[in-house]
């Protein structure tokens, strides 16, 4: 498995920032050998960037449009196609031997601040001293990547490319951390390279 950063995206949580990642991803999901999975934070961002990846002709299945067991089959059945989901398909659904090789993330799940039991945990946190987003925010947003990176692997014999569409991961220091709680040490550096490497890959 490798991993790729999509750094020069607009701001993470905006449609300018969904309407970018789609876009640029479209080459990368065109030469892909095997399935794709596109995790997003909301709703509206997955609904957004499925009017968007209408325009490409592999077939597309949308969290919400059909029962999830239904989707997941028609996903089985269809060779290249591309799921996309949010919330309940980051954990909890088995893709395993669906050759999936394409895993794309929108952006770094933090939980949203201003829920009212995360203020009430960041108050606490902050009056005894410790910093909310060390201690709470990103912890948690590591355990959310890790549980949507288990959909692309599911055994040792599983290959494919990691691809975070959030350009924090390639300017803010916690990226060193977030980096460090991935089982693959591989990034490429460019576009480029990873859809070379991914479009070389042979699906089971």
């Amino acid at each position: 498995v490798r991993g790729l950063i999509l750094p020069s995206l607009p701001i993470p949580g905006t449609d300018e920032h969904t309407i970018a990642l789609t876009e640029k991803c479209l080459p990368i999901l065109e030469k892909n050998p095997g399935r794709a999975f596109f995790l997003f934070t909301s709703h509206r961002a997955m609904q957004l960037a499925a009017r968007i990846l209408k325009s490409q002709s592999k077939p597309i299945f949308v969290q919400g449009h059909d029962s999830k067991t239904r989707l997941l089959a028609r996903f089985k059945d269809n060779q290249g196609s591309i799921l996309l989901g949010a919330h309940s398909f980051w954990e909890g659904i088995d893709v395993n031997g669906l050759g999936l090789t394409l895993l794309i993330i929108d952006k770094l799940p933090f939980p949203f601040p201003h829920d009212p039991v995360i203020k009430q945990q960041s108050r606490v946190l902050r009056k005894n001293g410790e910093n909310p987003f060390l201690v709470l925010s990103l912890p948690k947003a590591v355990l959310a990547l890790k549980q949507g990176f288990g959909r692309l692997i599911r055994s040792e014999t599983d290959a494919g490319l990691f691809v975070i569409g959030d350009p924090r991961m390639a300017t803010k220091s916690y990226r060193h951390h977030i980096k460090n709680n991935f089982p693959f040490r591989l990034w490429f550096k460019s576009d480029f390279e990873a859809i070379n490497w991914l479009s070389s890959l042979e699906v089971k």
